[in-house]
C-alpha cells in the first residue's frame, strides 16, 4: 500500500475515535462501548440548569430536541398504543421492525422530525405529513391485513 493511502486511511480512523459518543475512545484507560448507540451521550442531572450558564444550557436542549432516539435511550413505545394505553397483546412489543408504524401513531425519532418547518428550522412547526391519522392509534400496530383478527380496545 502507498503511504499516502496509509496516512488518509489512519486520518480517517483518528477522526472517528475523536468523534464525541461515537462509542471508541482513544483513551486506552476508558471502558469500552462498542455497540453502545446513544444519541445523548452526557445528560444532565438534576439541578445541573441552575449552574449552567444560559448559552451552555441553550446548547443542551438544542442538542436534546434535535437528537435522534435509540432504543437503547428507551426510544419508541415497545409496550403502549398511540394513545399511551398499553397494547392489547403484550407479548407482540413493538420492537424491530414493528418500532415505527405511519398509520399507527405520530410517533417521530426526534422532536425536530416534527417540528422543523419553516426551512428546516427546529422549533417550529411541522410539514403536512407529520400531521396525525385520527383514531389510528388506537390500534397496537395497524397491518390493515384482514387476517390480523387482534381486537383493539381505544
Amino acid at each position: 500500500m502507498r503511504s499516502k493511502e496509509i496516512r488518509r486511511r489512519l486520518w480517517i480512523v483518528l477522526c472517528c475515535l475523536s468523534i464525541p459518543g461515537s462509542g471508541i475512545s482513544a483513551d486506552p484507560q476508558a471502558p469500552s462501548q462498542l455497540g453502545r448507540e446513544v444519541a445523548v451521550p452526557h445528560h444532565l442531572r438534576d439541578g445541573d440548569e441552575f449552574a449552567l450558564p444560559v448559552p451552555k444550557l441553550l446548547e443542551q436542549g438544542k442538542l436534546l430536541f434535535n437528537a435522534n432516539w435509540t432504543e437503547q435511550e428507551g426510544g419508541g413505545r415497545p409496550l403502549t398504543k398511540g394513545t399511551g394505553r398499553p397494547l392489547s397483546d403484550p407479548t407482540l412489543p413493538l420492537t424491530g421492525r414493528r418500532v415505527f408504524n405511519r398509520i399507527s401513531a405520530p410517533d417521530a425519532n426526534s422532536c425536530a422530525g416534527c417540528h422543523n418547518a419553516p426551512y428546516g428550522i427546529s422549533g417550529g412547526g411541522g410539514d403536512f405529513v407529520t400531521n396525525v391519522f385520527v383514531l389510528g392509534q388506537r390500534f397496537d400496530f395497524a397491518t390493515l391485513d384482514p387476517a390480523d383478527k387482534l381486537p383493539s380496545k381505544a
